[in-house]
């Protein structure tokens, strides 16, 4: 053994260096603070998976087409008489009345789609800032939690001031979902982020459309209806319309596409063959199965 005075003693001292502080009271607090935000982790990853995962994306593209359907119907080519003898007993305006009343018959539809396209808008709109918000508290929540140093946590010899609270060693795996939540929440907003604009596009669209119509085939004004009606004016305001259902549903897709790839990774990185860290202490490398695979928690 070695004595107060032996100069190996000294010598180990001088290697191993001084013994790491104990923490104080201060800061043990704010370590037991951080461990109680683990709870707070796991609460707000849950709301997390859940809100970046909420996909209204469906029905807008039903609505949209719906729209396309309506439009694709009301051709300005149909006010063509057909020619030869099948022409006979055809007329232009009989095939305008017919067209008008087509007409008529869709606008009032096409109106509340676009009301419901806007009011979708608006919901995307919503759930942006929701994602925002939820974002911006996570990443509170993993910055108040920041795992201590390890140095911090294991005093050589001291008592652990940490004792009477068990369960410090899961927070860093909290934390480790809360960032990959925080990821999600990022790439659920990237994927919807131009939606909005889009839909309320199509919503103005539909609008425009139904006034050059209106005008195009004197709806307008009284006696109107005894002109012809303009059938470049129509097809113009129809093709309008037409790209800008295109670009949106485009987006919607596209949209679609990359929450359905969100919600597979979100899956298969915390799937039930995932093993926490916690779970993997104390296994030795000679602890496997028959077959020689490493046993599983």
């Amino acid at each position: 053994m070695m004595g107060a005075g032996d100069p190996s003693r000294d010598r180990l001292e001088t290697v191993e260096g001084p013994p790491d502080p104990v923490p104080s009271p201060s800061e043990a607090a704010k370590l037991r603070a951080a461990d109680r935000g683990g709870a707070e982790l796991t609460a707000l990853s849950a709301q997390a998976l859940s809100l970046a995962g909420a996909c209204g994306l469906r029905d807008l593209q039903t609505h949209l087409g719906q729209l396309e359907g309506r439009l694709a119907a009301l051709d300005p080519a149909s006010l063509i008489p057909r020619q030869g003898l099948a022409g006979l007993f055809d007329s232009r305006s009989r095939r305008a009345k017919a067209f008008r009343d087509a007409y008529r018959a869709s606008a009032g539809r096409m109106s509340e789609l676009a009301d419901a396209l806007s009011r979708g808008a608006g919901a995307l709109t919503a759930r942006h800032e929701a994602l925002s918000g939820l974002w911006t508290a996570l990443r509170d929540a993993v910055t108040a939690s920041a795992p201590p140093p390890a140095a911090v946590l294991v005093v050589p010899d001291r008592p652990d001031p940490l004792d009477d609270h068990p369960g410090n060693g899961d927070a860093p795996t909290e934390r480790q979902i809360a960032l990959s939540r925080m990821a999600d929440l990022r790439a659920a907003r990237n994927a919807e982020h131009v939606l909005p604009g889009q839909l309320l596009e199509v919503r103005d669209g539909v609008l425009a459309w139904q006034a050059e119509w209106d005008d195009a085939l004197g709806l307008t004004a009284r006696g109107a209806r005894t002109r012809r009606p303009d059938a470049v004016r129509l097809e113009t305001a129809r093709s309008t319309l037409l790209d800008r259902l295109a670009r949106a549903n485009a987006g919607l897709d596209e949209g679609l596409r990359r929450k359905d790839e969100l919600a597979r990774r979100a899956a298969a990185r915390f799937s039930p063959a995932y093993r926490r860290p916690s779970d993997s202490q104390g296994t030795e490398a000679g602890d496997e199965t028959k077959d020689g695979t490493a046993s599983q928690a």
